[in-house]
C-alpha cells in the first residue's frame, strides 16, 4: 500500500519527465513517442492526484479520538511514555538533548532535511510524531482532572487533537473543507491544464485541433516564526505547561495563516491570499463603495458559474468581517416584500451563520479598511469553493528557549519556527466584493 509521500514522489518524477518533453517541444526535437508519453504521464498524474485527495480526505474524516481513549498508535504511545513538551523545553534551555529527547530531535532534523528546510544543526526540533503524541497525552491527562477545578479543571481545554488538526477547528478552514497538506518536502508543483473546446462541423469540413495549455500551481516553504513569552512558574507546572505551550504555539501560527490565506500580499516571503490572487471574480458595489445587497451577493455566486467553476454546497461559502455579519443580518433579501428575510441568518447556534443559502464565516482577519474612491472603510466579502485553497506545511517545529533575557521578571522566552505556503488551485473558484461598507 503506497503512502501519500510515495505517491507525491511518483507525481514529482512524472512532472520532471514532462518538463524534459516540454523542453524537446520548445527545441523542435519532440517525437510522437514523447508526445504519447506526455499524454500518458498527464493521465497518471491525474490518477495519482485523485489518490492523494482520497487518502487525505480519509485521514481528515477519521473521527477524533474520545478523550478517555488510549492512544491507539503503538509508536505514539511509546513516544508519549518517554517524552513531554517540558523535556524539549528543558533541552532547549540547556542546549543539550539526551536520551529519547535526542532521538526525537534527530527525527525532527530528518523531517527538515526531507523538507529541504534550512537548519543550523543546533536547535531543538520537535517532529510531528512527537507533537501528535504529546497532544494526545495532554488530552488524556486533562480528561482525568476535568471534573475538579481545584485539581486543574479550571485551566484545561478538552478539545486537543494533533498539531495540524487542532488548527482547523479554530478557523473557517474546517467549515469550508480547505485542503491541508502536511509532511511536504522540497518545492511542490501541481500540473494544471486549461480546457479545450469542440466545435460542430459539416460532414467533410476539416477540424483544427486545440491543445490544452499546461502550467503549474506551486508551493514552496516560507518561514513563519514567532516569539512566545510565558512565566517560568507556569512552565514548571507540569499539570498545564504542555497544553499551555501547545495552545500558544498553535494560536500564534494559525492566526497568521488565516490572515495570509485571505489577504496575503504575495510579496515574498508572504504567500498570495485569495483577494490578491490574479484572476478571481470581482463584483463592485459603487464608485465609492456602498452597502452590500442580496443582489450583490447573488452576483458573486453568478461570477463563479460564469467562469465554469465547479463548486458544491459542502465546500462553498461566504467569508467576510464580523461587521459585515451584523450588516447582512440587518439586510433583507427582498426589502419591499412582506416575505423578505435577513440575508444572513443564524441557524442552530452562532457558529453556523447562513448567508444567501450558503454557509458563511466571519473573521477579523478579513480586510475592513480597503479604499474605494473617497472611502477607506470598505470590507471584503468573498465567495468561493474553499476546497480549492491549499495550505502546505513542511517539517515539524523548531524551538529555542531563552530563560535569561527576562529572568528578572520570571519570564521564559520561547521562540518557534515553522514553514508554510498557501495557493489557490483555480482563481475562477473565488470571487470577491472589495468595496462593501457598513453604512
Amino acid at each position: 500500500m503506497k503512502t501519500i509521500k510515495e505517491i507525491r514522489e511518483a507525481v514529482g518524477s512524472l512532472v520532471a519527465k514532462n518538463d524534459e518533453i516540454a523542453n524537446h517541444v520548445s527545441a523542435g526535437t519532440a517525437t510522437e513517442e514523447m508526445r504519447s508519453e506526455f499524454d500518458s504521464n498527464c493521465k497518471q498524474i491525474e490518477t495519482f492526484n485523485k489518490d492523494i485527495s482520497i487518502l487525505e480526505s480519509q485521514q481528515r474524516s477519521k473521527p477524533s479520538m474520545p478523550v478517555s481513549t488510549e492512544v491507539v498508535d503503538s509508536e505514539g504511545k511509546e513516544i508519549a511514555k518517554h517524552v513531554s513538551m517540558r523535556d524539549f523545553h528543558d533541552a532547549a534551555i540547556s542546549g543539550r538533548a539526551e536520551g529519547f529527547v535526542k532521538e526525537m530531535c534527530q527525527l525532527g532534523k530528518e523531517e527538515q532535511r526531507n523538507a529541504n528546510v534550512p537548519s543550523s544543526g543546533r536547535e531543538i526540533i520537535i517532529p510531528m510524531k512527537a507533537l501528535d503524541a504529546i497532544t494526545n497525552k495532554v488530552q488524556k491527562r486533562a480528561t482525568m482532572q476535568l471534573g475538579t477545578g481545584s485539581l486543574g479543571g479550571n485551566a484545561v481545554q478538552t478539545t486537543i487533537m494533533t498539531f495540524i488538526d487542532a488548527l482547523w477547528p479554530k478557523l473557517y478552514f474546517s467549515k469550508f473543507g480547505v485542503t491541508p497538506m502536511t509532511g511536504l518536502y522540497g518545492n511542490v508543483a501541481f500540473p494544471r491544464n486549461t480546457s479545450i473546446t469542440a466545435s460542430w462541423k459539416t460532414e467533410v469540413a476539416s477540424v483544427t485541433g486545440t491543445n490544452p495549455t499546461i502550467d503549474q500551481v506551486t508551493l514552496s516553504p516560507s518561514r513563519l516564526p514567532n516569539l512566545i513569552e510565558a512565566s517560568k512558574n507556569l512552565l514548571n507546572n507540569s499539570q498545564v505547561s504542555e497544553q499551555y505551550l501547545l495552545n500558544l504555539i498553535m494560536k500564534s501560527i494559525v492566526e497568521q495563516l488565516e490572515y495570509a490565506s485571505i489577504q496575503g500580499s504575495g510579496t515574498a516571503p508572504v504567500p498570495h491570499g485569495i483577494i490578491n490572487t490574479s484572476g478571481i471574480g470581482s463584483v463592485a458595489i459603487g464608485t465609492n463603495g456602498g452597502a452590500p445587497t442580496y443582489q450583490s451577493l447573488l452576483d458573486l455566486i453568478s461570477s463563479l458559474g460564469a467562469n465554469n467553476a465547479n463548486y458544491s454546497a459542502e465546500n462553498a461559502g461566504f467569508l467576510s468581517t464580523p461587521q459585515m455579519m451584523t450588516k447582512l443580518m440587518a439586510t433583507q433579501t427582498f426589502p419591499s416584500s412582506s416575505n423578505g428575510q435577513p440575508v444572513t441568518q443564524i441557524v442552530g447556534n452562532a457558529d453556523n451563520p447562513i448567508t444567501a443559502g450558503y454557509k458563511s464565516a466571519f473573521t477579523s482577519n478579513a480586510p475592513s479598511t480597503l479604499t474605494k474612491g473617497s472611502n477607506s472603510d470598505c470590507h471584503a466579502i468573498i465567495f468561493g469553493d474553499f476546497s480549492e485553497l491549499i495550505i502546505g506545511q513542511w517539517g515539524g517545529l523548531e524551538m529555542y528557549v531563552d530563560p535569561i533575557t527576562k529572568m528578572e521578571q520570571g519570564i521564559t522566552r520561547v521562540y518557534v519556527e515553522s514553514f508554510w505556503d498557501i495557493a489557490v488551485k483555480h482563481a475562477a473558484s473565488f470571487a470577491a466584493i472589495l468595496d462593501a461598507r457598513n453604512v
